[in-house]
């Protein structure tokens, strides 16, 4: 499969960030640039990067598009995120798109099971190994 449609995703309030106090970013805007380079159309979830600094400004520079919490995890390839996503989020992702992200599935059955039922496939940064 190619992702040329790839997601960078905010990390919101769930049951593996409660209060949503982790608000890391997968990526910065000097490596949405070098997919964009490649041919990737980049879209980064609306104030993805302001807990750690870059603005949407910063993103939209390095040549992504910014989407609202409504829009972003439809139609994308990949969707790349730290945590893996909630209950309501899984509802939105069309199916067989990818999402990498720490799954924990051991720990989070019912989210294997959600993943599952709605065809999405997954790369759980947590089983990857050198």
């Amino acid at each position: 499969m190619k992702f040329q449609k790839i997601g960078i995703a905010k990390e919101l309030e769930s049951e593996e960030n409660p209060g949503g106090y982790d608000q890391r970013v997968i990526l910065c805007p000097t490596n949405i640039r070098r997919l964009v380079e490649y041919g990737c159309q980049v879209s980064v979830h609306e104030s993805a990067g302001v807990g750690i600094g870059y603005s949407d400004d910063d993103y939209i520079s390095a040549g992504a598009v910014i989407e609202s919490h409504n829009r972003f995890y439809s139609n994308k390839d990949l969707i790349i995120k730290y945590k893996g996503p909630s209950q309501q989020n899984i509802k939105s992702i069309t199916p067989k798109s990818t999402i990498l992200c720490m799954a924990h599935l051991a720990a989070f059955p019912h989210r294997r099971l959600s993943l599952e039922k709605r065809q999405i496939n997954v790369l759980a940064m947590e089983s990857i190994r050198e």
